[in-house]
């Protein structure tokens, strides 16, 4: 049973976790690869930083001095270019297209050459691909150009810094700075709508349903059983249960080590992922109800072999239950294989119906056997041949006797 719970719970969460997958990525790359992403907290700080050294600027005692006359010393560095890493991105993804095979192939057996001629469709891309190829290169041209132009400005300030005693203007990048911290805010909404209670499938299996579900971490006792960290209620309490989740992914980061994060575990450091396993009406299995689905789990898994031996299933299963389910599941699997069920349950034994009946005899410490046809009511071995009515009413039901007293007692 746990096994089959273990699946159905790998299966659902994989199929989560793909929906998402671009989502978590990013969160991935930016936060745990990078730490890109500014917090609340990040952002402010940074903020007050550059407010404070603007201010310690302009109290300098220098700050009219020649040195603030110097063009130079209050050029800002060229910016870089970072469309680039999108058009490698865009260039690879053109190349693949002209070097595949399947693709023009298919184009090729399915449209008219009249209606679109594909070879020369294929000439025409690789020929933009080749004009991109030299666009980026004329960028990483102009890349190299600014980064020694930045080397020679950051060289020369730093030379009037030490002539001058001045210090340089201080600088922030306001547009960066807010990007990271626009993409944290919607970083942690998106994570706000995820870590929730969620119901990723039920399935039936013999009158059961193992019901796969999402979960928040509901105490840091809970979250430490999935995951090997130490003193840490304080960082769970004030950011996972306020549901400041980046703050929570960072801090959980630094406790562990950046190497200790994977991406295909990106998800459980925020989830619990559960299976239930309830009754019909949708009631928690009893302890009783587990071993009846196992059966009904077994003869599920056991339907395409060729021989099946049921012992005694009876044993913590109601009749009700024996009824409604197991009888029908025992016919199912009979269809493909061959079924023996050993039973002395009344319920099993009549309503099953079996096609044939063997029947053990018991004599001292010997034992022989009879069998045959159970609707002809005869059973037969080497020697001889009986009515299996008397036997199979002693085997049911202790006897003709209790079957009348059960009766009368009904």
């Amino acid at each position: 049973m746990n096994d089959r719970k273990k699946a159905e719970i790998n299966t659902n969460f994989k199929k989560w976790k793909e929906k998402y997958a671009k989502e978590w990525d990013y969160i991935y790359n930016n936060v745990i690869k990078d730490d890109q992403i500014l917090t609340e907290h990040d952002f402010v700080e940074k903020l007050n930083s550059y407010l404070e050294d603007l201010k310690r600027y302009y109290k300098s005692e220098n700050r009219k001095s020649s040195a603030n006359k110097i063009n130079l010393f209050r050029e800002n560095e060229l910016s870089a270019n970072k469309l680039i890493d999108t058009l490698d991105d865009q260039l690879e993804a053109i190349d693949k297209l002209v070097k595949a095979k399947e693709p023009w192939n298919y184009m090729k057996n399915r449209i008219d050459n009249q209606i679109l001629n594909i070879d020369t469709l294929r000439d025409d891309i690789n020929q933009f691909k080749q004009l991109l190829e030299k666009e980026l290169e004329k960028d990483r041209l102009d890349e190299k150009i600014k980064e020694i132009v930045n080397r020679i400005i950051r060289s020369a300030q730093e030379v009037i810094i030490r002539q001058t005693g001045v210090p340089n203007s201080p600088k922030i990048n306001m547009i960066d700075l807010y990007r990271n911290y626009y993409f944290m805010k919607k970083a942690n909404a998106f994570l706000k709508d995820v870590i929730r209670e969620q119901k990723l499938s039920a399935i039936n299996i013999g009158g059961y349903k193992i019901k796969v579900r999402i979960t928040p971490y509901s105490s840091v006792s809970e979250f430490k059983k999935s995951h090997s960290v130490r003193s840490f209620a304080n960082q769970f309490n004030r950011f996972y249960k306020t549901k400041d989740y980046i703050q929570f992914l960072k801090e959980y980061k630094d406790s562990v080590g950046i190497g200790s994060i994977q991406r295909d575990t990106l998800e459980k450091i925020f989830v619990n992922v559960e299976a239930d396993l309830l009754t019909a009406d949708d009631v928690p299995a009893s302890g009783g109800q587990k071993i009846g689905f196992s059966l009904m789990l077994a003869l599920d898994n056991a339907k395409d072999s060729q021989y099946v031996i049921v012992d005694e299933p009876e044993a913590s299963l109601d009749n009700k239950f024996i009824k409604n389910n197991l009888i029908s599941k025992l016919r199912e699997v009979s269809k493909k294989s061959t079924v023996f069920v050993v039973t002395h349950n009344s319920t099993l034994g009549t309503l099953l119906n079996p096609n044939y009946l063997i029947v053990a005899k018991r004599k001292g410490k010997s034992y022989s056997y009879l069998s045959g046809d159970f609707k002809q009511n005869k059973i037969s071995n080497e020697t001889k041949e009986i009515s299996s009515d008397e036997d199979f009413i002693n085997a049911m039901e202790a006897g003709i006797d209790t079957y009348k007293e059960k009766g009368i007692i009904y």
